[in-house]
């Protein structure tokens, strides 16, 4: 309890500040630290204390925030954990272009073959949500690739490459 209030206080007191992005790493980092220890409603919960914290700062302590997320997500969690991991980096990257793009790119980085049908399709769907808030042309480039990467995997269900699919139809209507 005592890092999560230490995170809240950084992401309030600073600002755009180097204090600020060096602050919100430490927070993050001790945040998600044994993540595959514990259950998926603390992983969900320190997820979101992350996010938070990071939406107050500068684009690159958005943009560490959200690579280690989404690096997370490349490791030993279970589909709930996965899926509120993929709805909060909608929430990340609110507006912000280059937070979006990295998301995407490291989306597009990691091997989707270890996760469940529902984990899969939570991550597309966090794809598409963050797409819907930043619907930018570089970012929806890098969602395409991120999806092609899904669907270029063999290991996946019907109902996976069709939300792919879905999604990458979405994403090119997306204004």
């Amino acid at each position: 309890m005592k890092k999560l209030s230490l995170a809240f206080l950084l992401s309030l007191i600073c600002n755009y500040t180097f204090a600020c992005e060096e602050g919100v790493k430490r927070a993050v980092d001790s945040l998600l630290n044994n993540l595959c220890s514990q259950t998926s409603s603390k992983v969900i919960r320190k997820v979101r204390t992350s996010v938070q914290v990071a939406k107050n700062c500068s684009t690159d302590a958005k943009v560490y925030t959200a690579e280690k997320l989404v690096s997370g997500l490349r490791s030993c969690h279970t589909s709930s954990a996965v899926i509120g991991t993929a709805r909060s980096m909608i929430d990340l990257c609110d507006r912000d272009m280059q937070c979006a793009e990295a998301v995407m790119m490291s989306f597009a980085r990691g091997n989707s073959c270890g996760h469940t049908s529902s984990a899969m399709i939570g991550i597309i769907n966090g794809i598409k949500g963050t797409v819907a808030r930043n619907p930018f042309n570089s970012v929806k480039n890098e969602a395409a690739i991120a999806l092609a990467n899904i669907l270029s995997s063999s290991c996946h269900t019907s109902s996976v490459v069709y939300a792919a699919e879905q999604a990458l139809i979405d994403i090119s209507l997306c204004e």
